[in-house]
């Protein structure tokens, strides 16, 4: 788990990019088994075509999204992402929504943080279950005294 100086350890360390990479290399690999499966075979099975494009287009679409880490701290959250870097205390932060999304290949719930100075939401592409908590990212977020008048 991520530290801050002295600090406590960091509640919730998300990476979007981690997650890409795993999608992606599993999305290469499904692909070499379908060609080599071609060319030794001369036919291929459906399903690993589809297993590979699935796993291709969840990639993309999560490699599509602004976000790369996040590290959500006790009193603060660090973001980063395509061309910017945020380090912002929770009393910065408008609003916290959590967002059901269609899920044609991306995960059904994202959250979205609302920090002043920014005019589009740091959308978060889904919302984590911490391992040592036991509470998901969204929950745990509004349990902050700042953030409780946008619990649902």
């Amino acid at each position: 788990m991520k530290k801050s100086p002295e600090r406590e350890p960091a509640a919730f360390v998300l990476s979007v990019s981690v997650a890409v990479g795993f999608l992606g290399i599993f999305a290469v690999i499904t692909g070499a088994e379908y060609i080599l499966a071609l060319f030794l075979h001369g036919s291929s099975s459906t399903l690993v075509l589809v297993g590979f494009v699935i796993l291709l287009a969840f990639a993309v679409r999560l490699w599509l999204f602004d976000l790369k880490t996040a590290t959500f701290y006790d009193d603060k959250v660090e973001i980063v992402g395509r061309g910017y870097r945020l380090s912002v205390g929770y009393q910065k932060i408008r609003k916290v929504a959590k967002v059901k999304v269609l899920p044609l290949f991306a995960p059904r719930t994202q959250v979205h943080l609302y920090v002043e100075g920014r005019e589009k939401p740091v959308v978060i592409p889904w919302n984590p279950m911490s391992r040592q908590t036991k509470v998901d990212l969204y929950s745990w977020l509004t349990e902050k005294p700042n953030l409780r008048r946008f619990r649902e």
